[in-house]
C-alpha cells in the first residue's frame, strides 16, 4: 500500500464511518488535515527480532450534516504485516504527537501512541502499539506529501478569509493559486498558513524544503525545536535531543528577546548568561579589549562611537564615501544583508547560506561571546541588559551592588 491508497483508505474510512453512524448519513465529507503518512516497523521490546511491518497513515475529516453541522473528525488507517486496522478517536497535540486506537470488524483490538523527532532531513514517529495484549515499540518514517494545486485553493482561501488585510490576499487568489501553485505569492501565503498549522504533513513538507534553503529564517532555525518538544521532555538525554538543546542554546545566545528563549532561559539561566555578538559590534564599544585590538587598528574608523548623524546618514546613504568602513562592518543597518541572515552567520563562515556574504563581510560574520553579567555592568541601559536583569534580578542585583561600591 503506497502513500496514494493510504489517503484513497483515509477517505474510505471517513465515509465507513459516516455509513456506521446514522448520525452522519446524507453527509458530505472534506479532508482538513492530513497528520501522518509513513512506514516503519513495530518491534517487541524483549525480542527485537520479532517484528511487523507497519504502514499507517492519520487525518483529520470535516463531515458536513443535512442540517448544515460540521463535524471535525480523527480517523486513520494501519497496518501489520497483512492486517488491516481502522484508526479512530485521535487525538494530537501541538507538541509533535498523535495517539488513538485500533479497530478491526467494529471491535477495538489496541492502541497506539507516538511522537516526532527530526533527525536529519526525516520526520520519525516514535511511540509505542498495543494489539491483541502485546506490546511494542513503534517506528514510522513519515513519507513526503507535496500540496495538490486543488488543496493549495483551499488553503489560500482558509488563510485569506482570517487575513483579509494581507496584501497578498486579493481578489480570486484562491483560484489565481490554484492555476498558478509556484507564483511567488502563492508560495508566500502558503508559508505564512504552513507556519501555523504544522500538524498537516503537507505543510510540513513545504518547510522542510523552504528550510533547507533559508536556514537563517527563525522559523526554520526552530522547526525541529517545536516539532520534538514532546519527544524530547520524555527522552531529552537522547543524542538527538541533547543536538536540539544545543542549538536551542546557539539560538538564544543570538536572539534573547524572543519569547520562546524568555522561556526557555528561565528554565535554564546557567545557559542564558551569554550572549553571540559580532567582533565588529562587540569592538564598537570593547576597543581595549584583546580581542579588538588588531581590529581596531585595521578598522580605526568602525571603532569610533559614531555619532547619530553618521549611523543615520550610513542608513540612508550606504554607499556615501564616509559609510565605506561603517557599512563593511554593519551591513544590516545599511541594508545589505537582512538581520536574519547576519545573526544566522555569526560564526557560520563555512555554512553554504553564508560563504559569498562571510567574504564580503569578514568582520561581521566573526564570533565573540561575552558575559551578559560584565557586559551589562558596563552598559546597564542596553536594551538586552534590560531584558536580562528582568530574567535574573538575583545577578543584576550583584552588578547594582559591585557598580555602587
Amino acid at each position: 500500500m503506497d502513500k496514494k491508497q493510504i489517503v484513497v483508505v483515509l477517505m474510505f474510512a471517513a465515509i465507513s464511518l459516516a455509513i456506521l453512524s446514522p448520525v452522519f448519513a446524507q453527509q458530505q465529507i472534506k479532508l482538513k488535515t492530513l497528520m501522518l503518512i509513513g512506514k516503519g516497523l513495530a518491534t517487541l521490546p524483549e525480542d527485537p527480532m520479532d517484528f511487523m511491518l507497519v504502514k499507517a497513515g492519520v487525518a483529520v475529516v470535516n463531515i458536513t450534516t443535512p442540517s448544515g453541522k460540521v463535524v471535525e473528525r480523527g480517523l486513520g488507517i494501519m497496518v501489520l504485516d497483512d492486517e488491516k486496522y481502522s484508526i479512530r478517536n485521535v487525538t494530537k497535540d501541538e507538541e509533535g504527537s498523535i495517539s488513538g486506537n485500533l479497530y478491526r470488524n467494529q471491535t477495538k483490538k489496541g492502541s497506539f501512541s507516538v511522537s516526532s523527532v527530526i533527525k536529519g532531513k526525516t520526520e520519525v514517529w516514535v511511540g509505542t502499539l498495543t494489539i491483541d495484549d502485546k506490546s511494542y515499540h513503534l517506528y514510522i518514517l513519515e513519507a513526503p506529501r507535496k500540496i495538490k494545486p486543488v488543496e493549495l485553493k483551499e488553503k489560500i482561501s482558509e488563510y485569506c478569509r482570517a487575513n483579509r488585510n494581507d496584501p497578498n490576499c486579493r481578489e480570486r487568489m484562491a483560484e489565481y493559486c490554484r492555476n498558478n501553485p509556484d507564483e511567488q505569492r502563492c508560495k508566500e501565503i502558503f508559508r505564512k498558513y504552513c507556519e501555523k498549522n504544522l500538524n498537516d504533513i503537507r505543510c510540513r513538507e513545504y518547510m522542510k524544503n523552504y528550510c533547507e534553503n533559508h536556514p537563517e529564517i527563525k522559523n526554520c532555525r526552530l522547526y525541529a525545536v517545536r516539532r520534538s518538544v514532546k519527544y524530547c521532555k520524555e527522552h531529552p538525554n537522547t543524542k538527538i535531543c541533547l543536538k536540539i538543546e544545543k542549538d536551542m542554546t546557539e539560538y538564544c545566545l543570538k536572539n534573547p528577546n524572543t519569547e520562546r528563549c524568555k522561556i526557555f532561559c528561565a528554565k535554564h539561566p546557567n545557559k542564558c548568561v551569554k550572549v553571540i555578538k559580532s567582533l565588529a559590534d562587540f569592538c564598537i564599544n570593547n576597543t581595549d579589549s584583546a580581542t579588538c585590538v588588531e581590529y581596531c587598528k585595521k578598522h580605526p574608523e568602525v571603532c569610533k562611537k559614531l555619532t547619530k548623524n553618521i549611523v543615520d546618514l550610513c542608513t540612508r546613504e550606504p554607499n556615501n564615501e564616509k559609510c565605506i568602513n561603517y557599512c563593511k562592518a554593519h551591513p544590516v543597518a545599511c541594508k545589505k544583508v537582512t538581520a536574519e541572515l547576519a545573526s544566522f552567520c555569526i560564526g557560520r563562515e563555512d555554512n553554504p547560506r553564508c560563504v559569498n556574504y562571510c567574504k564580503k563581510y569578514p568582520e561581521a560574520c566573526k564570533k565573540v561571546v561575552i558575559a551578559m553579567d560584565k557586559y551589562c555592568s558596563r552598559y546597564p541601559d542596553r536594551r538586552e541588559c534590560a531584558n536580562f536583569c528582568k530574567r535574573f534580578p538575583d545577578k543584576c542585583k550583584l552588578i547594582s551592588n559591585k557598580s555602587g561600591e
